[in-house]
């Protein structure tokens, strides 16, 4: 890889930045190998401004953003790459008596890199000489996606590794910090942080994929789960119920819902989505004439989690299982 990098800052008040790199990996083909990724970003101190020398209860006060681009090659599959038709590529099978070779995997020469695209501003300050913090928005996308693509069972192969969709994560991120007591012996500072995104779904190469729990589309998350529902117990046999659409003459849904007792015949439906609606810490800190005690805590509010260990415990075996 080549890297390069520019720095520039005129009388301490406007800051720019910006970088180039070219990347090469041999998990690519020769033709797809090298890769191009580029940032910029630039920050305005205000606080520095003649016209806020009158305001001595602010002693920062930043403006920022910046955009920049990274390359993905890890498409590891059991730790080898996986463009090379012969890495990792073959297995070996007994048909009765006679031995033999087949194809697990297909090559792709087409195979790219994975691109994930950064764009983030936001405010940086310190008031009263207590106060502290930031508050940013930030997209990260990332297009060019690596990705299992599904393949017809007829063709001897369940998938082959492609650059399919696109897809971006939205946000806020904050943080805040505090002196309650700032003297030369003692000080107490608490601070504490907040994020909050959604995942959406940009671009696809067909219409649907699903993906175990996942079923994927343009315009929703990839962490939204799609599962059967659980609708209770049957008070005749004592079998799990599960709800399952009514369809009508067509074999559309009719916007009702039943239940049966048979997973085959049980409907999926999106059941919620894998991440919370906010993260963070909150964080404390006291020192005194050289001795400190902080601590932090995290926290996660909202968010589905499928507990598998739950699911074999309650599966339909006469004795469970551990």
């Amino acid at each position: 890889g080549y890297f390069s990098r520019v720095k520039y800052n005129y009388d301490n008040r406007y800051y720019i930045t910006g970088s180039f790199r070219r990347d090469g990996s041999s998990r690519f083909h020769e033709d797809t190998r090298w890769g191009n990724f580029y940032s910029i970003g630039g920050s305005w101190r205000v606080s520095e401004e003649p016209f806020m020398s009158g305001l001595n209860w602010i002693q920062d006060l930043k403006v920022k953003a910046s955009y920049g681009e990274q390359g993905n090659d890890r498409l590891l599959a059991n730790g080898n790459p996986m463009y090379y038709g012969y890495n990792s590529f073959y297995g070996t099978m007994n048909n009765y008596s006679y031995s033999g070779f087949y194809f697990t995997q297909l090559a792709n020469r087409s195979l790219q890199w994975e691109v994930s695209e950064n764009l983030n501003a936001g405010i940086e300050f310190n008031l009263f000489e207590r106060l502290s913090g930031e508050i940013n928005y930030f997209e990260k996308g990332s297009s060019e996606l690596l990705f299992n693509n599904p393949r017809p069972m007829s063709t001897g192969i369940s998938f082959v590794k492609d650059n399919v969709g696109a897809m971006v994560n939205r946000g806020i991120e904050t943080s805040l910090n505090v002196y309650v007591i700032k003297g030369e012996d003692l000080r107490w500072n608490v601070g504490g942080s907040l994020t909050a995104f959604n995942n959406e779904i940009t671009e696809l190469p067909r219409e649907e994929i699903i993906s175990g729990t996942k079923k994927l589309q343009v315009g929703r998350s990839l962490y939204d789960y799609y599962i059967r529902q659980y609708a209770g117990v049957d008070p005749q046999t004592g079998k799990a119920l599960y709800y399952k659409d009514v369809l009508n003459s067509e074999g559309n849904p009719t916007g009702e819902r039943t239940t049966t007792t048979s997973t085959d015949q049980a409907t999926k439906y999106y059941s919620g989505s894998a991440i919370p609606d906010m993260t963070g810490d909150i964080n404390s800190s006291i020192s005194y004439k050289g001795f400190r005690f902080s601590f932090m805590f995290t926290y996660g509010i909202g968010g589905k989690m499928l507990n598998y260990t739950y699911a074999n415990l309650m599966h339909s075996g006469d004795y469970g299982t551990h």
